[in-house]
């Protein structure tokens, strides 16, 4: 069992993104906020269906950060 492993950390406050092993037979993408509130993303049956799915939510958090910060912009 691999208990926790990081898939991403933001830099821009967002939390991280990690795929956590509760049993032998799942593995669930989750997603730490700064504040330490967790949100199961998915439950998978392989380590790499979570990884993706954890990645995947990574990229459209930042997406949207990214999005919002440029709203801001004069140009």
């Amino acid at each position: 069992m691999i208990g926790e492993r990081e898939v991403f950390r933001s830099y821009r406050g967002l939390g991280e993104w990690f795929v956590r092993q509760p049993n032998i037979h799942t593995f669930q993408a989750v997603h730490r906020a700064e504040d330490g509130r967790e949100t199961v993303i998915g439950s998978y049956a392989s380590f790499d269906e979570a990884f993706w799915a954890a990645d995947r939510a990574a990229d459209e958090a930042h997406q949207e950060f990214v999005g919002e910060a440029e709203d801001g912009l004069p140009f």
